[in-house]
């Protein structure tokens, strides 16, 4: 099946299955659990300054969307692009931060106004409204720092020299570092590095962010929860410095929260729709007609009584499998980053980051609930969460014996 939008249709999320197993087998090498155990001082590095950043903003109403939002894409435009954004630094958002829920309303506008036939030819037939719908310029220009990044020390970049290994490595005309696979040259060159970049920041800069708001709002919304995940963290470590990224992965309770947090807000609630191939297709064992656009929409499925027992409570404990009461719950309905060919490759960065995040700050602060966020999850979705601020009371913990 194919994507229903049609800049998703020549990248990563494409249907194509030549084209999907040349990309996935390549990108692939950045995204492995080996990969990302390298990105650690990166993450570390920026968690450390979304510390001291939030501790000089300390109080009342702290607006913990805005430091979310800086750590992760300070991260992601660092390790995709090599490039600083210095949104901790200086207190300030970028222009690429504001780019993505912009230009998925617009995608989202564009499925539901324009049949896939008429997709192709909307810049001929409705010039202003393709004017309207095109990438806005912040994310184009994307495709220029990712070629310059490619360009330096033949892929000097972390992220891009897992997938341009040494001895692969050749260079196309234009000085990509490039294999002698053409597949491979197609799959880096533009449009199609532009829009698999693209992916990349939203998977990575937006969706995560989005995740770690939604984990932290359910957190503060039931106290007993939030207080067995402190309790975990601070008996875990001895100092803040302490903290790692193997660590924070072997914590079971605060894995449970983040599938919990995952289940209940999915960071894309309506599932990317996908066209079924002309001659049709079985899903699920029913025949469907070719042309026709099908989902699965997260927030149904993990909703759903038939899948989740009280699918409407934050209860971490039904993934720790110790409550007899969510025996009956059917954890593979609940697919955060999909699955099958279209699964999110990003799966092990996302995680990474929430959990470094969420143990940095839970160690360091006592974070809150105030009034502003009691309708916070009640939101409007294009594709994805168009998010409002999350503001929470952060208070600087106490230091114990043992943190002296």
């Amino acid at each position: 099946m194919y994507s229903t939008i049609p800049a998703l249709q020549q990248c990563i999320l494409s249907g194509d299955p030549e084209y999907q197993k040349i990309a996935r087998r390549k990108l692939s090498r950045a995204f492995s659990s080996q990969a990302v155990q390298g990105y650690e001082p990166l993450f570390l590095q920026r968690a450390d300054l979304l510390v001291d950043r939030m501790r000089d903003a300390a109080g009342p109403k702290v607006d913990l969307k805005f430091f979310l939002n800086s750590f992760v894409w300070d991260c992601m435009a660092k390790l995709f692009f090599d490039e600083d954004l210095r949104q901790l630094e200086d207190l300030r958002t970028h222009p690429w931060t504001q780019t993505p829920i912009t230009l998925v309303k617009r995608s989202a506008l564009a499925i539901v106004l324009l049949p896939p036939s008429l997709q192709v030819w909307c810049k001929y037939l409705f010039p202003r409204l393709s004017e309207r719908l095109a990438p806005p310029r912040c994310m184009t220009d994307s495709h220029g720092h990712l070629r310059a990044s490619l360009r330096a020390s033949k892929s000097d970049v972390p992220f891009w020299k897992h997938i341009f290994r040494d001895g692969e490595q050749d260079l196309t005309p234009d000085g990509i570092s490039n294999t002698a696979s053409s597949c491979m040259i197609e799959l880096t060159r533009a449009p199609k590095i532009e829009t698999n970049v693209f992916i990349f920041a939203i998977a990575g800069g937006e969706l995560t962010s989005a995740a770690l708001c939604g984990l932290f709002v359910l957190l503060v919304s039931n106290p007993t929860t939030m207080s067995m995940l402190c309790n975990e963290i601070r008996s875990s470590f001895t100092d803040s410095s302490t903290i790692s990224l193997a660590c924070a992965r072997a914590l079971p309770y605060l894995d449970a929260c983040v599938e919990e947090a995952l289940r209940i807000y999915p960071p894309s609630p309506t599932g990317l729709e996908r066209l079924t191939p002309p001659q049709g297709i079985a899903i699920g064992g029913h025949a469907v007609p070719g042309g026709v656009r099908v989902s699965v929409a997260p927030v149904a499925a993990n909703k759903s009584p038939a899948n989740f027992i009280n699918p409407e409570a934050f209860a971490p404990e039904r993934w720790l499998k110790t409550d007899p009461s969510y025996t009956g719950d059917v954890h593979a309905a609940s697919q955060p980053f999909s699955v099958g060919p279209n699964a999110c490759i990003g799966r092990n960065i996302a995680i990474a980051q929430l959990k470094v995040a969420t143990v940095k700050l839970l160690y360091n602060f006592d974070i809150m609930r105030c009034s502003d966020v009691q309708h916070w999850l009640r939101q409007k979705a294009y594709i994805i969460w168009d998010r409002e601020h999350v503001r929470l009371d952060a208070n600087v913990k106490q230091a114990r014996s043992s943190d002296t």
